[in-house]
């Protein structure tokens, strides 16, 4: 009997033990739910654990799709929303938003993504970089898109579109408009910014075509890492979690060092990302910061 009493007594203080932890994480969760209210902001109830993002991790909804709803919700320039317990506000306002790109760009310089220090060739990623970094990056690689520079496109961008025509009409019966979409992308992208050839438009799907389907293939590898990336960047610093596959990864990096490679053989004005590279690499490689 004295047996029995002191089970049934282990059993209760664990189920209270259970139960304060779950009190805790609950409370430590939902500490800033009240951020964007106290300030006045609109924001949608926030459910624990989630934030604002329940829909999406249950995927009831994309996070395009869940933005929008967000966005027709209320009337005001801006809205609150929370990415798990951080509380984001979101711009509407043209207005506001021109104001914190152009007048007050110094003041918004930096952003909220992940930074993979932890692989050399992510961290060098302009899309990835932080502070001084992404502005010497930002300044040299602007260029690629002046208005000057897009005209010397427009030869591969009329044999893209010449080569995708007659690949449309070849095609019999019905067909997936995203899947050929993403043909023309791949084209137009690797052409003109890369100086790759990524024959998209042949019978068979090519190599380089397959590993740009991998890259944004719906998976859970890629929802849960890709999400951690924009909304818990400390799990990626601390995973060592890369943005895409290894062997993703891999591949265009072996891809666009052989495009950096043969391409030095060109002594002319730089025509494509891959050339200008080349060109900010053996003019001011030893003024980068944090080389």
């Amino acid at each position: 009997m004295s047996f029995l009493n002191s089970s049934w007594v282990l059993l209760v203080y664990f189920v209270i033990f259970c139960i304060g932890i779950i009190f805790l994480g609950y409370k430590y969760v939902t500490r800033q739910f009240d951020h964007w209210k106290k300030r006045g902001v609109y924001t949608s109830k926030p459910v624990p654990f989630f934030g604002s993002l329940y829909d999406v991790a249950t995927f009831k909804l994309t996070l395009s799709e869940l933005l929008k709803k967000l966005y027709d919700e209320t009337e005001e320039p801006y809205f609150g929303m929370f990415l798990f317990d951080k509380p984001i506000l979101v711009v509407k306002s043209p207005k506001l938003i021109k104001d914190i790109l152009i007048k007050d760009f110094n003041t918004f310089t930096d952003r909220t993504i992940a930074y993979s220090t932890h692989h050399d060739n992510i961290a060098k990623f302009l899309f990835f970089q932080k502070q001084e970094s992404w502005k010497y990056t930002r300044g040299k690689m602007s260029p690629i898109f002046s208005s000057s520079m897009i005209k010397t496109y427009f030869a591969d961008i009329e044999l893209i579109n010449k080569k995708f025509i007659e690949y449309l009409e070849n095609i019999s019966g019905p067909v997936d408009a995203k899947f050929i979409a993403g043909h023309f992308t791949t084209e137009m992208v690797a052409r003109c910014f890369f100086a790759i050839n990524p024959r998209c438009f042949e019978t068979k799907v090519s190599e380089f075509r397959q590993y740009v389907s991998r890259m944004f293939q719906f998976s859970v590898r890629n929802v849960v890492i890709q999400s951690f990336y924009f909304f818990k960047p400390s799990f990626v610093k601390f995973f060592k979690l890369n943005f895409v596959e290894n062997s993703v990864l891999k591949y265009f990096e072996k891809t666009f060092l052989a495009a950096m490679e043969y391409r030095k053989q060109y002594h002319g004005k730089p025509a494509n990302l891959v050339d200008l590279i080349n060109d900010v690499q053996k003019k001011h490689d030893g003024d980068f910061p944090g080389k």
